[in-house]
């Protein structure tokens, strides 16, 4: 009998993000990282899925921290979601905005 140590595999996001604050009046700040190296967008949607801006477009590598700032003077008070989409998945935040 041969004995095999149980191994417990944690699967990590491929998208770890945040976004803070989350409810801003001047500027927020989306940071992420990516699990892998490759190509991202960070767009900004109203809440009727309209893209509003795209916030930034590049490529990272892997577990390279970006920032990426939302700047509130230009946009409506309101709610908005910052979705980042890289080549392997997606991940989307809520922002709200008050002026």
């Amino acid at each position: 009998m041969v004995a095999s140590p149980c191994q417990n595999v944690l699967q990590q996001e491929a998208i770890q993000a945040i976004a803070y604050p989350t409810t801003f009046s001047d500027k927020a700040t989306v940071q992420f990282t990516l699990q892998q190296a490759g190509n991202y967008t960070v767009n900004l949607y109203d809440m009727q899925g309209t893209l509003v801006k795209q916030l930034k477009a590049g490529t990272a590598m892997a577990n390279e921290q970006v920032k990426v700032d939302v700047q509130g003077e230009s946009l409506r008070e309101g709610v908005y979601i910052a979705r980042i989409v890289s080549d392997s998945a997606s991940e989307s935040l809520k922002l709200i905005l008050k002026h």
